[in-house]
């Protein structure tokens, strides 16, 4: 599973009743975007889980994705695994 960067542009989506801000992530290795309604990391992070989901080219990758505005130093930090507790 490879590593690929994304990025996140703030975009005005038709929603049910009427226009909502949304995000389109764009894959930086084949240009494929999604739409996800929202301007959350959530959202950041759905789009990302969307671009491996939809692949066009049926690759399994991890996409780090960049916010509106953000630069290759600081991509969104997603929380690390929990630490295992032993019960005894």
């Amino acid at each position: 599973m490879a590593r690929i960067k994304a990025t996140a542009d703030e975009v005005e989506l038709e929603g049910d009743y009427g226009m909502v801000a949304g995000l389109e992530v764009t894959c930086a290795k084949c240009g494929h975007t999604v739409e996800v309604f929202g301007t959350s990391d959530a959202s950041e992070r759905r789009g990302g889980v969307m671009l491996a989901e939809d692949c066009p080219r049926n690759e399994r990758n991890f996409y780090v994705v960049y916010g509106p505005g953000a630069d290759d130093a600081s991509p969104i930090e997603y929380p690390g695994k929990p630490k295992k507790r032993s019960l005894l």
